[in-house]
Order: structure tokens, then C-alpha cells, then sequence
């Protein structure tokens, strides 16, 4: 609430204190009004690739980087495309899937400043004719920061030409703030459907965390 003063004819802005009967009086007289906004310099502290073309799931990868597999029901692996940066979650005409997921996990560089933005970026897709389809087939993404809480990410990335591996790829970028720097970072894609048989395989490829930092 405005508020001018009878005598000075100064300018206050009253702020009520919840539960009691006190406000406090900001001037603002002298505030400098501007409708320049100030901007923000974005600095690439360093890259990290996340590369399944020379050893597949078992690297080698950056210092820092681990990786493993999981799955919650009957199922085969995900498998790297041999000489290609991709995964591949394998399946066949006789199988059915509820979860089949891989996981990475990044150290957290102490030296890193505690406003370090984390930018995940990957290509995805699945067959289009699984949207929508019994059980709703899709794939998520997840991060869990260091103080282990997760965020989750639903992801439809659908291609109308499976057979082709270079076709109807969809790019996806999130940026993850990290409010400390011990620990460290999980990230963890995850190919889920209630009971569907799958018939054309979902795909993974160029993963990368690039690590940014803004002043």
C-alpha cells in the first residue's frame, strides 16, 4: 500500500506484517528506475559425451561417469549400435515389458561453482504405432540431483518410419540446477509399458551433460 507523508510529501510503500499489528515503510523516492535488464553471460565449463561407439555399456567413458542396466520384468537389454553413439532396447514378438532402464551417474566436481547449471541433451525415439496403444508405452527420463531428488520427465518421441535408424529423431535439452557441489548426479532413461508386446525397438543415441555457468 502507497502512502505519502502530509508534511514531507515523501513516498512510502507500507508493508502489513502478517499476524500482528505493524507494517513496515519502504521509501522508494529514491529508487533509480530502469527498464534495462541486465544480461547474463552463459560460459561452457566443460562437456561430457556420453559415447556407447567404441565399447557399448562398457565404455570407456569420461572420468567421473558410471553406468549400469536394470529392468523390472522379462526382457532383454539395451545394446549399443555397433561403431554408432546409440542404444538400442532390443525386442522381439514373444516378450512383454513393464521397465527396462539404464543409468548413468556423474561425479559432482567440487571446484565447480555452486550455481553450475547441468544441460542434458539427447536424440530419442519409438515407433509412433505404440502411442497410444495398450499400456501406453513410452520413455521417460529422470534426474536426481545430489540430495537424491528425483525429477521425472515423460517422454513420446515417435517416429513414423522405424525401420530407418537416421529418421524422425527428436532432440531433447534439459537444463538441471545444482545447489551444491558434493555428490553426485544420476541420470536414468527408462522404457516403460504395462504388459504391451513391442515389436520395434526404442532408441537412445548422443547423450551429453554440458555444464554451464551464468554472470
Amino acid at each position: 500500500m502507497e502512502y505519502i507523508d502530509p508534511i514531507t510529501s515523501d513516498h512510502w510503500f507500507l508493508i502489513h506484517a502478517e499476524n500482528t499489528n505493524m507494517a513496515y515503510a519502504l521509501a522508494y523516492d529514491s529508487a533509480v528506475k530502469t527498464t534495462t535488464v541486465p544480461t547474463l553471460t552463459k560460459t561452457l565449463l566443460s562437456t561430457i559425451n556420453i559415447d556407447f561407439s567404441v565399447g557399448g555399456f562398457s565404455g570407456p567413458f569420461p572420468s567421473g561417469v558410471a553406468l549400469t542396466q536394470g529392468h523390472g520384468n522379462a526382457g532383454s537389454d539395451w545394446v549399443a549400435t555397433p561403431g554408432q553413439n546409440e542404444v538400442t532396447l532390443q525386442t522381439s514378438s514373444s516378450q512383454s515389458y513393464l521397465d527396462h532402464f539404464f543409468t548413468f551417474t556423474i561425479d559432482v566436481d567440487p571446484s565447480d561453482p555452486v550455481d553450475t547449471v547441468y544441460e542434458l541433451s539427447f536424440d530419442s525415439k519409438m515407433a509412433a504405432t505404440l502411442i497410444g496403444a495398450p499400456g501406453s508405452a513410452r520413455l521417460l527420463h529422470s534426474f536426481w540431483d545430489v540430495n537424491d531428488t528425483q525429477t521425472l520427465f515423460l517422454q513420446y518421441n515417435a517416429t513414423t518410419n522405424p525401420s530407418d535408424p537416421q529418421q524422425n529423431y527428436q532432440t531433447t535439452t534439459r537444463l538441471l540446477q545444482v545447489d551444491q557441489v558434493t555428490g553426485k548426479l544420476k541420470f536414468q532413461f527408462n522404457f516403460h509399458d504395462d504388459g504391451y508386446t513391442i515389436s520395434v525397438d526404442a532408441r537412445v543415441r548422443n547423450i551429453t551433460v554440458k555444464k554451464y555457468r551464468y554472470s
